[in-house]
């Protein structure tokens, strides 16, 4: 079995620290993804993020990505594939952050989830979408997976991901080069996160003060 540690630990200064450590055996190397997934309330439906983008990129589909400050609404995040699958995948991230659609006064608090600067190369793999992987893979057509999604409260999946596998299942074309494939052994989700409030703090300050203070 996978085993999975994780250690929280709270500061006082409104950052927690959540470590999430995954021990993937030998026999069960080689899987989609390696990482954490946060079921959050639908009503975080605007994300913004510091990392690769603006357009999906996987580990092994990073020419065309650039690194910048980016924001999408979770929506746009949706990629309409034949079948339902993977999708949204943004990788190289610093920071994201998750807020509703009001920014003046009053507006709820928002997410903010900062990559462990002390950890690997200090970035993560990220994707914040409507569907949970078990919807993906429960639906063949899209229109099973809207069918899916209207029988329950509108929800925002966010993906924290220590290893994303390269594309290509060899179903139909090549499979994924060895290099992007991932290994069994020990995968690290480290990251810093709060909230903030959207009128009043810019998500990228507070990232930039907690990754330099770490």
């Amino acid at each position: 079995p996978v085993v999975v540690r994780r250690r929280l630990v709270d500061h006082g200064d409104g950052w927690v620290h959540i470590t999430t450590t995954l021990r993937v055996p030998d026999e069960l190397a080689d899987p989609p993804r390696v990482g954490t997934e946060w079921v959050l309330p639908g009503s975080l439906s605007r994300v913004e993020w510091f990392g690769e983008g603006p357009h999906e990129c996987y580990p092994d589909r990073r020419a065309s990505a650039r690194v910048g400050r980016w924001t999408s609404a979770v929506d746009d995040m949706y990629e309409d594939y034949v079948v339902p699958q993977e999708h949204g995948h943004r990788s190289g991230c610093r920071w994201l952050a998750l807020r509703g659609t009001r920014t003046g006064r009053g507006a709820a608090p928002g997410l903010l989830v900062v990559a462990d600067p002390t950890v690997g190369d200090g970035t993560l793999g990220v994707a914040a979408r409507r569907h949970g992987d078990h919807d993906l893979w429960a639906c063949t057509h899209t229109d099973e997976l809207v069918a899916l999604t209207a029988t329950r409260p509108t929800r925002t999946y966010l993906y924290l991901d220590a290893a994303q596998r390269g594309l290509g299942t060899a179903s139909c074309g090549p499979d994924a080069l060895d290099e992007y494939r991932i290994g069994g052994g020990t995968h690290t989700v480290s990251v810093w996160c709060r909230s903030f409030a959207p009128a009043d703090e810019d998500p990228g300050e507070l990232a930039r003060r907690v990754r330099q203070r770490r």
